[in-house]
């Protein structure tokens, strides 16, 4: 018995090895394998083709490309080889880079013969850029591949001062004419020219546009630009502002771009704290929060509430003089009533006055209400 299992064993082992021979050894395995490589070389005879690249250089700058554009270079490949020339065109470094004939497809050229290769960079990222694109050549004996290479450096069609194009003014007096400069160039266009500006409230921003001076133009290294000079006006309104410049080019890859002033205007109404935070309200309870306002340059003054979020009851008295007696003190209460509907609340409470400088007064509110239990 013990003779029939050793036996039963030297059969399993020698079918083992015959299986893995005839898989590395099979004609079968030796095709896939050649399928594999990267550039198969064509069963052929008769004498080899000869890539030549015309040009010579396969590399090509393109200096500087604007944002959101493409860009193309064709190369010429000749064949000056006895027999035909096959070529096939490889992947792409990326896939922002595309090539004209695709990735796969072979050519085949005569002696003489030549073919037009255009490699196609899509701008999207601003960066510098280096980016490939391989022809691999099937059977030229001094030739493998040849590597086409596009180099250059994306920039946005038009550039901007201040780059986020917002200006945060923070505090500033309602009583006082604040201006911030912006610089608009191209570097690709430099003639780019401003065809208009607007603003969103003309009463409160105005703009100017002029060219920059050689000076101005060299702080940037550019030929060319514009300059914005932009005023924030006195302003009766109180309180948080967010006011925006937009501006028409005439730059065929961006024709507008906008800017943005946010900040706080200060003036003879005053308010502590400046905003209505609550964020922990009990649904079934409700919560309640009281502002102190002091009003300078007049008794008496009437506030009406003019916008409120409708889940708030906000009510405005008044509570005397305060400190030497030139101010008017009052006291904002703002009340979310029991059992309000649980939920986030972010708006603005305005108030109109008859104050003659703060027509207006704006306080932000932030709220957030809980579940009934």
């Amino acid at each position: 018995m013990m003779r029939w299992i050793l036996l039963s064993l030297v059969v399993v082992a020698l079918a083992a090895i015959g299986t893995v021979a005839s898989f590395y050894l099979s004609p079968v395995t030796t095709e896939v394998i050649s399928n594999l490589r990267t550039t198969p070389d064509p069963s052929r005879t008769g004498p080899p083709g000869k890539a030549v690249v015309v040009e010579g250089s396969t590399t090509y700058d393109f200096g500087t490309l604007p944002q959101k554009t493409e860009g193309s270079h064709e190369w010429t490949i000749k064949n000056e080889g006895e027999g035909e020339l096959v070529i096939q065109m490889g992947k792409t470094t990326c896939s922002c880079t595309y090539a004209e004939p695709k990735e796969g497809e072979q050519v085949r050229l005569k002696k003489g013969e030549t073919k037009k290769i255009k490699v196609t960079f899509n701008t999207k990222e601003w960066d510098k850029f280096h980016q490939q694109a391989p022809i691999l050549v099937m059977n030229d004996p001094d030739t493998q591949e040849i590597t086409l290479t596009i180099d250059g450096v994306v920039r946005p069609a038009i550039v901007t001062y201040p780059a986020d194009k917002v200006f945060a003014l923070a505090t500033i007096a309602n009583d006082a004419t604040v201006t911030r400069d912006a610089a608009i160039f191209s570097i690709d266009r430099p003639e780019t020219k401003v065809l208009s500006t607007s603003v969103s409230n003309p009463d409160a921003v105005s703009v100017e546009v002029r060219e920059m001076t050689p000076s101005e133009c060299e702080q940037f290294n550019i030929k060319q630009g514009r300059r914005l000079v932009v005023s924030l006006k006195p302003n009766a309104k109180l309180g948080q502002f967010s006011e925006e410049v937009s501006v028409k080019l005439d730059h065929p890859n961006q024709d507008s771009v906008k800017f943005t002033l946010v900040g706080t205007r200060v003036g003879p109404i005053s308010v502590f704290p400046d905003r209505i935070r609550l964020f922990d309200v009990r649904a079934r309870e409700g919560a309640t929060q009281t502002l102190t306002m002091l009003v300078r340059g007049k008794d008496d003054t009437k506030f009406t509430v003019d916008h409120a979020p409708k889940e708030l009851e906000v009510a405005v008295a008044s509570m005397g003089k305060f400190g030497d007696g030139k101010v008017q003190k009052y006291q904002l209460t703002i009340k979310i009533p029991p059992n309000s509907r649980p939920g986030s609340i972010n708006d603005d409470i305005i108030l109109k006055t008859d104050h003659p400088g703060a027509a207006e007064l704006k306080i932000p509110v932030s709220v957030v209400v809980g579940q009934a239990g």
